[in-house]
């Protein structure tokens, strides 16, 4: 079988994907010093603005397997920058990713969970657009089990909008999957796939670009706040 149209039939069925390297070590590099230098406080959820940034998008979709996986007709709505380290840690407890940033806030009985992150509005459109998008996490460097590697479930991202104590539930009772990758590689991911991080417990450093693909045309007569092709 096509290595193409396995990776598709596997990331249909369990809501994820992880790569072989896509990137060099010297890009990997290059995008670290970039990201970092528009970064405070271990993150930046607005790169897709820079130039830099959205001149990646058209070179990431023509990647294999990126150009299987994500239609071409999707554009590029978000690429937030995460460092996590010993001096910058989190915890991330397991949920789903449900809000995408747009220009305005509108009144429609479809749309809840408006919130404003960085000066941009987030809101939660219909889980039925929600399951369509894509998460490609880009990893810059080495991501080990003492890294805080996501941890996803695999298969739980066609059953809708989960609760909290829904996902409690399947995290006690489900199987999961740590995703260890290698610098250059990525795990492609449907945002509503339930996952998980824990804080890093050693001394490198996780650094992470993280990219939503979505539909061209948002629902509900939004308009994204930034979406490049």
């Amino acid at each position: 079988m096509n290595s193409a149209v396995e990776a598709a039939a596997f990331f249909e069925r369990e809501g994820y994907y992880l790569t072989a390297p896509i990137l060099s070590t010297a890009r990997c590099e290059e995008l670290q010093r970039l990201a970092w230098s528009q970064t405070r406080s271990g993150g930046n959820r607005n790169l897709l603005r820079e130039n830099w940034c959205a001149s990646l998008i058209p070179y990431l979709k023509n990647l294999s397997p990126l150009d299987s996986l994500i239609p071409s007709g999707f554009v590029a709505i978000q690429c937030t920058y995460f460092e996590k380290s010993t001096t910058t840690n989190w915890l991330v407890p397991i949920h789903q990713d449900l809000s995408i940033p747009v220009k305005q806030r509108i009144e429609h009985s479809d749309l809840n969970g408006w919130s404003i992150k960085d000066s941009e509005q987030y809101v939660q459109a219909p889980i039925e657009f929600t399951e369509q998008m894509i998460a490609v996490r880009i990893h810059l460097e080495d991501c080990t089990e003492e890294d805080g590697p996501v941890v996803v479930l695999p298969r739980t991202h066609r059953l809708g909008k989960i609760s909290n104590r829904e996902a409690l539930q399947f995290r006690q009772n489900e199987v999961s999957q740590v995703c260890i990758l290698n610098a250059g590689a990525a795990l492609i991911m449907r945002p509503t796939l339930l996952h998980l991080s824990s804080k890093a417990s050693g001394h490198s450093r996780r650094r992470v670009l993280h990219f939503v693909f979505a539909p061209q045309q948002p629902p509900c007569d939004l308009e994204y706040a930034c979406a490049i092709g």
